[in-house]
């Protein structure tokens, strides 16, 4: 039969031929993954095919067999014999996506895989080729599994389609439930059936064992703020990696977490002493999944392919439907278009970013295509997807405030200085010229709130909003900001100023075990949770965290307003302040700098002095050429602080500084204490747009 097969899968695949591998990492965990599935392995040991948005089922009862769907066209993209699979997915795959593992019965072309009465040339139906054909020609709407049994659903023309893949007798079979004329492959079986519905009710369940972890919570009595950390479920019975990509709380405690490798798992004993910690795998296979949801109780994950929702039918802890929510966003093969983060907005939609195609270097772009490097929504049906903002290189991370607010993180490269907070303003420009998607390509960009220099945030993660209440101390109401590359926290201080959103940042005392992802509030007690990573470059020393940061009522002793005048720096904090000390000018030391926003990788730290934004010259290789006079100038300009005068409050502290002008970036330093005597040291790094009076 396998012989019978490839023979006949010539007139499909002319280029076909035999394709053998193996993983030194092993296959996939099954029966299904998702991902950007190759199949095959022609002369230019390229793929013979891909699937952008693939989905690899294992097929027979000991996995004789394997087959993908192109979930964008609705096609068979081909199938495989020899009781392997898939390679695993990778976190850094560098373009590497998972391949099948034997060998190949037959490839097919990048057709859609059913004819409808809508007819016509699908070509000429997408602006691109990427991205799903219009609803009204065919649409994948999700998979239910039953057991070993994976069954896909379709809308096809409007009329909902079941159809399961089977491996019988040496024979690939696909099972149809519905009216419907697939594309037919030579060698392949095409039956019909009223049984598959039967089959979308829930299964037994395929990870029925959970375990157990506890917590350590910080042995630091004295701080304000101490971290306490979850031991993950590592190792485990799945051999899963957890490298957490992002997670939520159910309005019981219990959270629901993601990792990129593309598990979710239902953890429960996250409050008090941490001490019995639950974890028990939900849902499997899916793609890059790199940020949760919850809402009304339904976990919603995102995906580099969609947007899903996923449904416990038989109320057995696991996920029985994987419902494709919403698969209008595109994907290409650049390994670098992550899609970051999910957040909603008070009104229930949905809001993620999806990264440029950066270059294997991260210096320039692959081609582009209409989604890479913008921030986009979905409506709370999940019918409608629509970009929001656009310019943006790497934004692991966005934050939605209690207000519709949006915000992101970026990180330095092509067009990006340092990395930054961005305010986004719906159609909004954040950088970026080549992932700008205007015509013509545009001059000058939004400002963000606040630059970041490197020893701060070398590579941002996400954004996250206090609650208006005081569970978590003097930080009420205000916005957060995660440091991926530093495993750090930092306290955002914003104000309006002549229609510009500008601040700064304070670090809190505190380091994270990885990459500083993703954070939410506890719906309960209040305290924070970050969940993060190690995959990119980051200060992190272990592949994934998940931990607490609590607040134990002890004093503070931080900044957490700042204002920018025309003739000063007002500060105010959390605590009073020793008055001798404050008012000392020597305590304080301020210095500005700017950087030079263009193609090139990243910016110096440029003198304000003369041309402050003076463009420098580009060389051959896309790197900045500065002239002697621009290298020989100090990097840092220092600021003469004349007066320090303290607020009636004994916490609020004005700093007088003459020639006061907007600059990309100061830094603040200071070393004073506090009215009980304890050190006040630290510093606040921020951006000046305009000044208020």
């Amino acid at each position: 039969m396998k012989a019978l097969l490839l023979a006949l899968a010539l007139a499909v695949a002319p280029a076909l031929a035999q394709y053998k591998m193996e993983s030194p990492a092993g296959e996939a965990p099954g029966p299904w993954l998702l991902g950007t599935i190759g199949i095959g392995k022609g002369a230019d040991a390229k793929p013979l095919t891909t699937a952008l948005k693939g989905l690899a089922i294992k097929l027979g009862a000991n996995g004789e067999a394997g087959i993908a769907y192109d979930l964008d066209l609705c096609r068979v993209a081909g199938a495989w014999t020899g009781g392997k699979f898939v390679t695993p997915m990778n976190l850094m795959s560098r373009g590497e996506y998972p391949t099948a593992l034997g060998e190949v019965a037959f490839t097919t072309r990048d057709t859609p895989g059913f004819l409808t009465k809508a007819g016509g040339d699908w070509k000429s139906l997408r602006s691109e080729p990427f991205g799903p054909l219009p609803a009204g020609q065919m649409r994948f709407k999700g998979f239910y599994v039953s057991g070993e049994k994976t069954i896909l659903k379709w809308d096809v023309g409007g009329a909902e389609v079941l159809e399961m893949p089977e491996w019988r007798d040496g024979a690939l079979v696909r099972l149809f439930e519905g009216m419907v004329t697939p594309i037919e492959i030579p060698g392949v079986k095409i039956e019909r059936t009223d049984k598959l519905r039967a089959l979308t009710h829930g299964g037994p369940a395929h990870w029925p064992d959970a375990v157990e972890t506890s917590g350590e919570l910080s042995p630091d009595k004295s701080a304000a703020y101490v971290v306490d950390t979850v031991k993950l479920p590592d190792p485990n019975p799945w051999r899963a990696p957890l490298f957490l990509g992002g997670f939520d709380f159910f309005a019981d405690g219990r959270a629901a977490v993601c990792t990129f490798h593309g598990d979710v798992f239902i953890v429960s004993g996250l409050d008090g002493d941490l001490s019995k910690v639950v974890w028990r795998r939900f849902a499997s296979g899916l793609y890059h999944a790199l940020g949760l949801k919850i809402v009304n109780g339904e976990i919603y994950v995102m995906c580099r392919d969609g947007l899903w929702r996923l449904h416990d039918l038989n109320q057995d802890g696991e996920c029985d439907f994987y419902e494709a929510f919403n698969f209008d966003v595109k994907v290409t093969k650049s390994f670098h278009e992550f899609v970051f983060d999910l957040q909603t907005d008070p009104a229930g939609n949905f809001y993620f970013a999806k990264a440029g195609p950066v270059k294997n270097g991260g210096r320039g772009f692959d081609e582009i295509m209409a989604h890479h490097g913008t921030l986009m929504r979905v409506s709370p049906d999940g019918a409608k997807l629509d970009v929001v903002a656009t310019g943006f290189r790497a934004p692991n991370g966005i934050g939605c405030g209690p207000h519709g607010e949006l915000t992101s993180g970026d990180n330095e490269g092509t067009w990006t200085p340092v990395c930054k907070i961005n305010w986004i303003k719906p159609g909004g420009f954040c950088g970026v010229v080549p992932l700008s998607h205007r015509d013509p390509l545009p001059t000058d960009y939004d400002r963000p709130l606040c630059w970041l220099p490197k020893r701060i945030d070398n590579s941002g993660g996400g954004q996250v909003w206090v609650p208006d209440n005081d569970k978590w101390g003097p930080w009420r109401g205000a916005l957060l900001h995660l440091s991926y590359g530093q495993c750090a926290l930092y306290g955002v201080m914003r104000e309006s100023v002549s229609g510009f959103t500008q601040g700064g940042v304070a670090a809190f005392p505190i380091k994270f075990q990885s990459g500083g992802m993703r954070a939410r509030f506890h719906p309960q007690d209040g305290q924070l949770w970050v969940a993060g990573l190690r995959g990119w470059q980051t200060s992190g020393i272990k592949n994934g965290c998940l931990q607490r940061v609590r607040y134990t009522g002890a004093s503070t002793r931080m900044p957490v307003e700042l204002h920018a005048k025309k003739d000063g720096i007002e500060l105010r904090f959390t605590c009073s302040l020793d008055t001798q000390s404050a008012a000392d000018p020597q305590n304080w030391n301020v210095e500005v700098w700017n950087y030079l926003w263009s193609s090139a990788y990243g910016s110096p730290e440029l003198s304000t002095i003369d041309a402050a934004e003076k463009p420098a010259e580009l060389g051959k290789d896309g790197a900045l050429q500065f002239t002697k006079a621009q290298i020989g100038k100090a990097k840092h300009d220092p600021l003469e602080v004349k007066r320090v005068s303290i607020g009636t409050d004994d916490r609020t502290v004005f700093l007088e500084i003459p020639g006061m002008k907007p600059v990309m970036q100061m830094s603040i330093r200071y070393g004073i204490k506090s009215a009980d005597g304890a050190d006040v040291k630290g510093e606040v790094v921020n951006t000046i747009h305009a000044l208020g009076d």
